[in-house]
């Protein structure tokens, strides 16, 4: 029996948070944060006087340079959005990407009561419509190659002009067998070699930025059809732990091109844009529609759409109607949405000017029933 899935803006918050997380105060060492860990807890919200401060992670105190008995955490404290328990997964997105944080907090009513990782939300993603989009369909194409001898340095001088954070790694038969990411110089090269210069132990051999790219890259690599569905990919990121697939070309097994948990996240994100699109109907009274500049009407609607995006819901409908009686246009405006009913009207013998004041009216009742 075929699961039945949902649309994307359907998952909300409140669908894929978890109660697993610790709350400390701005003053907590950043060694007693490191015990929150050790006793199972995902994730610390760091909080000062009762306001909410940012994020800890296990990873931001690993990565950390400073002593975790002399410093505490309003060091590493990472500011992130606050996610409300009734966004949708479209917004979820978006906060993530802009974070580039793996946790954010959940909230009802101003008050965190959960934490949203990046796994939870994947494994809530194969339920939606978009696990069944083709990975050819979100995949960066944007691949750099590179001769598995090729030393660390230049690596990632090729990353930075390439604005790209992986790379492929070819062995000496000119063959795909590796990958290695920015992530991996940072926590193999940079942090061990910033700890041991401050004179700390490290139980990890010691990299130098001449090493050849292999020793520190990823292999074997997992690849994936252009074809495959993203929730294909989806359990290879959650069963593997890795973060990024090679795709190759169904037809021929070349390789085009990569996919990412980033990647998954900015499809959906590109989803706003779609799905947000404030629909409006317009039916005319006595008036002439080659008369009416169309062009003008969308440019209006395209500003209350932009102000309201994150306030509207995606099937909110504006209803206009002009009626051109007792030599005036009379224009009323009627928005209904899941959260407004809201009627805007206005007369004037310039149709032009009845309809900026009408959709000026309605800008001014949206803004204030937001507001209740």
């Amino acid at each position: 029996m075929n699961e039945e899935l949902i649309k994307i803006q359907d998952l909300k918050a409140k669908d894929v948070m978890s109660n697993n997380y610790e709350k400390i105060t701005i003053s907590t060492s950043i060694a007693d944060a490191l015990k929150k860990f050790r006793n199972k807890a995902e994730v610390c919200f760091v909080f000062e006087k009762d306001k909410y401060r940012g994020v800890i992670t296990e990873r931001s105190i690993i990565r950390s340079r400073f002593d975790p008995k002399h410093h505490n955490v309003s060091n590493i404290v990472i500011n992130t959005p606050i996610v409300d328990i009734d966004e949708n997964a479209i917004n979820i997105a978006m906060a993530m990407l802009q974070s580039k944080m793996r946790f954010l907090p959940v909230a009802k009513n101003n008050k965190i009561i959960g934490q949203i990782s990046n796994d939870l939300f994947l494994k809530k993603l194969k339920h939606t419509f978009v696990a069944n989009e083709e990975l050819g369909t979100i995949m960066t194409k944007n691949i750099i190659s590179v001769d598995e001898k090729t030393p660390i340095s230049t690596v990632m001088n090729l990353m930075r002009e390439n604005n790209i954070s992986r790379v492929l790694i070819k062995d000496d038969k000119m063959e795909i067998c590796a990958i290695a990411a920015m992530h991996d110089i940072i926590t193999k090269i940079i942090y061990p070699s910033d700890r041991i210069s401050r004179g700390q132990i490290v139980d990890e051999k010691l990299h130098s930025l001449s090493t050849p790219i292999f020793e520190i890259a990823t292999a074997p690599i997992i690849t994936l059809k252009s074809n495959d569905k993203i929730k294909q990919a989806i359990d290879i990121f959650l069963n593997e732990s890795i973060s990024s697939i090679v795709i190759e070309n169904q037809q021929n097994n070349k390789i085009i091109g990569l996919a990412t948990i980033s990647d998954v996240f900015e499809y959906i994100a590109k989803l706003k844009n779609k799905n947000q699109s404030l629909k409006y109907v317009l039916s005319l009274s006595n008036i002439n529609q080659n008369e009416i500049d169309k062009k003008f009407i969308e440019t209006k609607i395209l500003k209350i759409n932009k102000k309201y995006r994150n306030y509207l819901d995606n099937d909110a409908v504006i209803f206009i109607h002009a009626q051109f009686k007792n030599k005036q246009n009379h224009i009323k405006m009627h928005l209904n949405s899941k959260k407004d009913v809201i009627i805007a009207t206005d007369s004037d013998f310039d149709f032009k000017i009845c309809f900026s004041n009408a959709i000026r009216k309605l800008d001014e009742l949206i803004e204030k029933n937001k507001e209740k």
